[in-house]
């Protein structure tokens, strides 16, 4: 049985029409259900285009509501993604199947709006869509981002770095960035890393040229430290004299920026 919560039955033969909007400024309305129908006249389709459909959960005046935050509704979201819950999107990786939701999916990563909405084949296929290029961890952890906003804290260095990779194969800049810094957090940590970490993006830049500044800068505050280490007398010479240029430059302009600071004090 369904309840009419509003209906308009006046219509206009004008040209311009105005807006009916349903909003019940007292918000006395409260629903157990999560479906609702909308009921046009035929007569009148042409007249008619709905904008938006706005749905608010609870009471203000209910000191009893449960207001859930909208940080703690996509974690809740992103559970039913790991709890083999039913959703309408389904991707095959590492042989293991993942639910997820269309719309945050598209609505989130322009990469998965492509694939879902757009004209790849995907979108009809009634199979599983499988992904090849990324493994089950890997696309954990990048689902995690994409429901969140945000990485999780414990993401390891090395997961840090294939989300890095994987997002900037398929253009999710937000995913990208978040990783380096990720990474720029361990290297930090541990300058043991820096060198490999050097080698791995110089092969790749300028796709990661942003980290790149970052080693530079994080190698000019600690060159002693560094050209200690093994690996640096391992580096290939061009590698090796980069890395001594680029970070000598931005010690000088350092200590320059230090000393004109001075001076106007």
């Amino acid at each position: 049985k369904w309840w009419t919560s509003w209906q308009q039955k006046s219509h206009t033969d004008k040209t311009i029409l105005s807006h009916n909007i349903f909003k019940p400024i007292l918000r006395r309305y409260r629903f157990q259900s999560n479906t609702i129908r909308i009921t046009l006249d035929p007569r009148y389709t042409d007249q008619i285009g709905i904008q938006a459909i706005k749905l608010l959960g609870s009471n203000i005046f209910d000191m009893n509501a449960h207001r859930i935050t909208l940080s703690q509704l996509m974690m809740n979201l992103y559970q039913q993604t790991l709890n083999d819950t039913k959703l309408d999107v389904q991707f095959l990786i590492d042989n293991k199947i993942i639910n997820v939701h269309r719309n945050i999916m598209c609505c989130r990563c322009s990469y998965f709006r492509a694939l879902l909405f757009d004209d790849f084949s995907e979108k009809s296929q009634i199979k599983p869509i499988e992904l090849t290029d990324i493994d089950y961890e890997t696309f954990i952890e990048l689902l995690f981002f994409i429901y969140n906003g945000t990485y999780q804290k414990n993401l390891s260095y090395e997961a840090a770095i294939k989300c890095m990779i994987y997002s900037n194969k398929i253009n999710f800049l937000t995913g990208k960035n978040a990783a380096v810094e990720k990474i720029c957090y361990y290297l930090c940590l541990n300058h043991n890393l820096i060198l490999s970490m050097y080698c791995f993006i110089k092969q790749m830049s300028p796709a990661f040229d942003l980290l790149l500044d970052y080693i530079y800068e994080l190698c000019s505050q600690n060159m002693n430290e560094i050209c200690k280490q093994k690996e640096f007398f391992e580096l290939d010479k061009n590698l090796m004299v980069d890395l001594i240029c680029q970070s000598t430059q931005r010690r000088e302009i350092r200590e320059q920026e230090k000393h004109n600071q001075a001076t106007l004090s």
